[in-house]
């Protein structure tokens, strides 16, 4: 399990070197002229880097939890309850991140 939220976070890292690299070269280029629209797009930027931050965490949080409870199980038999509350909010997840992708 730590192998998997350490790729994670290596991805997140990666994805915000790529977002920082786009927003540099943005500014080089319409430095000149468009700063309104500069500054849109900076915005909508700002928001994406926010969903994604929000997507991943909540990634490594529904992993931990996972974890915890696959621990328990191994302890206990009857923590069935739980772990079908665990599959309902990652379906809810699921469905969430299909809305923000269209």
């Amino acid at each position: 399990m730590l192998v998997l939220l350490l790729l994670v976070l290596l991805l997140l890292m990666m994805l915000l070197l790529l977002l920082l690299l786009v927003l540099q070269q943005q500014q080089q280029q319409q430095h000149h002229h468009h700063h309104h629209q500069q500054q849109q797009q900076q915005q909508q930027q700002q928001q994406q880097q926010q969903q994604q931050y929000q997507h991943v965490s909540t990634c490594i949080y529904t992993l931990k939890q996972q974890n915890k409870q696959q621990q328990h199980h191994h302890r206990h038999h009857h923590h069935h309850h739980q772990l079908q509350q665990q599959q309902q909010q990652q379906q809810q997840q699921q469905e969430q991140q299909q809305q923000h992708q269209e």
